[in-house]
């Protein structure tokens, strides 16, 4: 404050009051003296002061009821209080009331005012410089807040202790008096703080900026995804005596790039699925190859195939399965009968024909059976994808599991159940090269009896044409007409000639065959309606010369 700070003199004895303001202004003080409590009253309405020396005793009123009015009025200013006694019980009454400081009328009195004084006068601009540097702050953090109110960025400050000093924009459901002065240990679960722990003593400890991305677990459960950094604070001396945090919350982004990742993979995994049920030569060696495909290429936890059993229970007996399985199916009891361990996803699936999730096996109730041996396995969700006939019957399912809450999107789903649609295909496919194999197995069986039988009845035609050869062979040698005529496998005439003239036999001329006399004609039999058939009389034609003569 300057040295020509003004101070009021309150003070009803005149000689004290000119003495004070003597020695006041030997320091380059400006002073005014009221004798009264109303007078300073009237007097701070129209003016104002840098410090006021107030009498305790006025002959109108005392020290405290003239700050309470004055403090009632807003019109109170920094107050040294003078009483005529050393009364300390007066004194800390004054200090309650918003004295500085306290002066005794006695002998040292005026050895000690320029003091107190000037002592007073500092505490107050020190004050007031104080109060300028809060407001300007004050500003200064609501020009920042407004700045940054609409960004979704996340400050935060900390103490050598982890600490919250400050907190902007928080985050995982947290408010700003949730944080204050708490630590990390008080606020996220134990894993989380660990972790945010060890990551920030680093800072403390080397002063360097450490850039992360972590994911925390929020006050609903939920897991968000946040990447930032961490940088030392320094103090006036330059040492380390806190950190300032900045990190953005990347949940959405995070959760984009996870559902791009599952559905390339699903991609991948359907396109390696046209080779596999290209190359697979039997149903079992393609259900399980399917399943160590999704777990390999889809990064699923688990995969199985159920078949519906038309027993009396409707079980669904599993017939592969791939990833981490240990022992899950043994104790599943599925079936796809209307019972509670059918309205699962696998048995509701087979007997709607339409896919089922389970978004959250936690809290599904359709799951319960199960519950506690999924998450036993670190299965969170799951799908059912039903296994399609022909003859749109359903005869089993493709389940999968996964670990993560955010699997099985709607673009997801689309995916795994047209690999679902070609995995049926593919098994129907099967079924039909079976079929075909088998008809052609016993097309070939029949073909090689037909072979059998015709080998035996060719040896018999044979056999039969070697007898007539030989009988014709014999009739010839015996100079006898052959019996039997000119045939496939017979000898004809000029063959039997050849054969009497290589054996010495003399020639007889081929007759051939006998003929054969035609048949005769036939007519229907009157008497029987022409349904019935008899030879017709032979006419003999006239002799020629039995005919009459005509001229």
């Amino acid at each position: 404050m300057p040295p020509a700070s003004h101070i009021l003199i309150v003070e009803d004895d005149p000689g004290l009051a000119l003495l004070f303001g003597d020695k006041l202004r030997l320091d380059g003080r400006t002073c005014d003296v009221v004798d009264s409590g109303q007078a300073c009253i009237a007097w701070l309405e129209t003016q104002s002061t840098d410090l006021m020396l107030l009498d305790y005793s006025l002959p109108d009123l005392v020290a405290p009821a003239l700050v309470e009015q004055l403090r009632q009025a807003g019109r109170l200013p920094p107050f040294i209080v003078a009483t005529g006694h050393g009364d300390e019980r007066v004194a800390v009454e004054m200090m309650k009331l918003g004295a500085l400081d306290y002066l005794v009328k006695d002998s040292r009195l005026f050895d000690r005012l320029p003091a107190v004084v000037g002592r007073t006068l500092r505490e107050v601009e020190q004050q007031h410089l104080l109060a300028a540097t809060q407001e300007a702050l004050r500003l200064s953090e609501e020009r920042f807040k407004v700045i940054t109110c609409s960004s979704p960025d996340h400050l935060l400050v900390q103490d050598r202790d982890l600490r919250y000093t400050f907190v902007l924009n928080p985050q995982l459901g947290l408010t700003e008096q949730d944080m204050l002065g708490k630590t990390d240990h008080e606020l996220f679960p134990t894993a989380d703080a660990n972790r945010l722990t060890a990551l920030k003593r680093q800072v403390l400890e080397t002063g360097q900026t450490v850039k992360i991305e972590v994911p925390l677990v929020s006050k609903s459960g939920a897991i968000e995804y946040f990447s930032g950094s961490y940088i030392p604070r320094r103090g006036p001396g330059g040492k380390i005596d806190g950190l300032i945090g900045y990190f953005r919350n990347i949940t959405e982004r995070k959760r984009a790039e996870e559902t791009l990742r599952r559905n390339n993979r699903a991609l991948k995994a359907m396109s390696e699925c046209g080779r596999i049920i290209s190359r697979s030569t039997s149903e079992a060696e393609l259900l399980q190859q399917i399943c160590t495909l999704l777990i390999e290429q889809g990064g699923y936890r688990m995969a199985w195939v159920g078949l519906a059993k038309h027993d009396e229970a409707k079980s669904v007996r599993p017939v592969a399965h791939a990833g981490f399985e240990d022992g899950f199916l043994d104790n599943a009891a599925i079936t796809w009968a209307d019972t509670e361990r059918g309205h699962g996803p696998t048995g509701t699936a087979i007997r709607t024909g339409t896919p089922v999730i389970a978004q959250d096996i936690q809290t599904s109730t359709a799951m319960a059976p199960w519950r506690a041996d999924a998450l036993r396995r670190s299965y969170a969700t799951s799908i059912a994808l039903p296994l399609i006939d022909s003859d749109r019957t359903c005869w089993g399912a493709l389940t999968v599991y996964s670990e993560s809450h955010a699997a099985f999107d709607t673009e997801e789903i689309a995916l795994l159940t047209d690999l679902a649609g070609d995995l049926s295909l593919g098994v129907r496919a099967l079924h039909t090269k079976a079929e075909r194999e088998r008809a052609e197995e016993q097309l070939r069986q029949k073909i090689a009896e037909l072979q059998r039988w015709h080998d035996v009845t060719l040896g018999r035609e044979t056999r039969i044409q070697e007898l007539k050869r030989e009988v014709n062979e014999l009739l010839a040698r015996s100079g006898l007409p052959i019996r039997y005529g000119s045939q496939a496998g017979k000898p004809g005439p000029a063959q039997a000639q050849n054969m009497r003239t290589q054996h010495g036999y003399p020639t007889v001329p081929d007759r051939g065959d006998p003929p054969r006399r035609p048949p005769r004609r036939q007519r229907p039999h009157r008497r029987l309606g022409g349904r019935a058939w008899h030879p017709a009389p032979t006419r003999r034609p006239a002799r020629p010369h039995a005919l009459p003569h005509r001229r």
